[in-house]
């Protein structure tokens, strides 16, 4: 049998009807070509040997090419590996966990699993809610790391990354409220607060001055 012209075995070749899970793995998982998937009989395919479905680390690896060419992924990437993870925690998903895996359409890019909450984070640019596309893969996004709302360790990175900008009364009044709201968050829960992130607070410049400059606690 053939796709493009390269001819192979049945069984080194994977059927196209989840081909845009994987499409970027062509030269290890080979597709075969047919006009019409309307067309074609799964149960000849299957007694031929052809794959139905292709192997979770090649949807994975799909996912991180995507990430790694800034492209937009297909629906059936997640769809896929929002299934594979119903039937059992798969080690090649786990190498998700902890990078910009989830491409948001409103935003264009990737975001880290941690920058998305299921409830509105009231974080502004700096950290968002579930976008529909992606709320049906529930399973999946909680298991890398999406979570229901915002905590203490949320609302210190989130100090630290307004800071960056400078003199935060020199920035615009929506950067600043952020700001006010997780020093607000974290004093309701200071008694909480790890005795890490406190020493991380301690340690920078993350309170504003009457001048307008940041200074440390």
């Amino acid at each position: 049998m053939h796709t493009d012209n390269q001819w192979f075995m049945a069984d080194e070749l994977y059927a196209p009807y989840l081909y845009e899970a994987f499409s970027t793995q062509y030269e290890l998982a080979p597709v075969l070509r047919f006009r019409s998937t309307q067309r074609m009989s799964k149960d000849f395919l299957e007694t031929l040997g052809i794959k139905m479905e292709p192997e979770t680390f090649h949807v994975v690896s799909h996912l991180m090419k995507c990430m790694s060419d800034d492209e937009k992924p297909h629906v059936f990437t997640y769809r896929t590996l929002n299934e594979r993870l119903s039937d059992q925690s798969d080690e090649f998903i786990l190498k998700l966990v902890s990078t910009p895996c989830l491409y948001v359409e409103k935003l264009n890019r990737f975001l880290y699993p941690i920058d998305l909450f299921w409830n509105n984070p009231r974080l502004g640019q700096f950290a968002y809610q579930v976008p529909q596309e992606l709320g049906r893969f529930r399973e999946l996004l909680t298991f890398l790391g999406v979570r229901e709302e915002p905590e203490l360790e949320d609302f210190v990175r989130v100090i630290f990354s307004t800071i960056k900008y400078g003199s935060l009364l020199e920035q615009s009044d929506d950067v600043f409220k952020i700001y006010e709201y997780c020093l607000v968050q974290i004093r309701k829960a200071f008694d909480d607060l790890p005795d890490a992130l406190l020493m991380q607070l301690r340690d920078t410049q993350c309170l504003v001055s009457v001048t307008g400059d940041l200074a440390y606690p």
